[in-house]
């Protein structure tokens, strides 16, 4: 395979200019005039958005992004090398992702996460086949015709959703080793929205629950999202005892956090 980036397009739904020009915009990938890039502002929901993303960019690797994410200098060479190796594989693959979880609960991937101030880097085989991604990147191939829900609503659970989407359609999901800094904030709760996306999934999905995803199951126990709840809200509330320092905030210089990191 020639250079990816002549076949790469990133795709964000933006909602804070200072977050986007901070972490997604610093990345040394979106400094390269080769990779195509379209932000939706104002959409409905993730679906709105990355749709609009679809139609208005033509690579084959789509790469979905949350704003407040930073790709190292290099990134999609990791990229480029899980996909040459799913393709020696045979692999039929349409979702990519930097960290998730296999049906088995095994979860996968390499990522700094602000909100939880530490390295997520679980051992793992890479790629690692999964059942579910995290949102904050996924690579999904556009010769797959595999495409997120319009109807889904708000900007959750779309990481399950895509995942299951490919795997009725034939397809399979991996987590890839490709370390990004995920620029996060600490999530005290899980709010209306994740609500609605929930019950939305748990009826479009019946026929195949439980499913993992990385903060619990979607099943028909009515009491998991409760305690996903109470369990956020506990962390939340922990920040604030003596010594803790309040809340985890996104860094003000990812650039330096991931050079520290050894990412670039």
């Amino acid at each position: 395979m020639a250079s990816i980036l002549d076949e790469l397009a990133v795709i964000a739904a933006v909602n804070r200019e200072d977050v986007l020009a901070r972490d997604l915009m610093a990345s040394p990938l979106l400094a390269s005039d080769r990779v195509e890039r379209f932000f939706c502002r104002g959409a409905r929901n993730i679906g709105e958005a990355y749709h609009a993303g679809v139609e208005n960019t033509a690579a084959e690797y789509m790469i979905f992004a949350h704003q407040d994410v930073y790709f190292p200098d290099g990134w999609h060479l990791a990229l480029q090398q899980a996909i040459e190796m799913l393709a020696q594989s045979g692999e039929n693959w349409a979702v990519l992702g930097c960290f998730g979880i296999t049906a088995e609960g095994v979860k996968g991937g390499h990522v700094w996460s602000s909100g939880l101030q530490r390295e997520l880097k679980p051992a793992f085989q890479s790629p690692l086949e999964v059942c579910c991604l995290d949102e904050l990147v996924l690579v999904v191939r556009r010769s797959s015709g595999v495409r997120f829900d319009r109807e889904l609503p708000h900007f959750h659970l779309y990481g399950t959703d895509i995942v299951q989407i490919a795997r009725a359609a034939g397809y399979t999901s991996f987590v890839i080793d490709a370390p990004v800094v995920h620029n996060s904030d600490q999530i005290f709760r899980l709010d209306q929205g994740y609500r609605q996306a929930y019950d939305y999934m748990y009826r479009k999905w019946q026929d195949d629950l439980p499913i993992k995803t990385l903060i619990g199951r979607i099943s028909h126990d009515q009491k998991a999202l409760r305690r996903v709840n109470r369990q956020a809200m506990s962390r939340y509330l922990r920040s604030f005892l003596p010594g803790r320092g309040g809340p985890n905030r996104g860094v003000d210089d990812p650039v330096a956090l991931a050079k520290r990191l050894g990412f670039q």
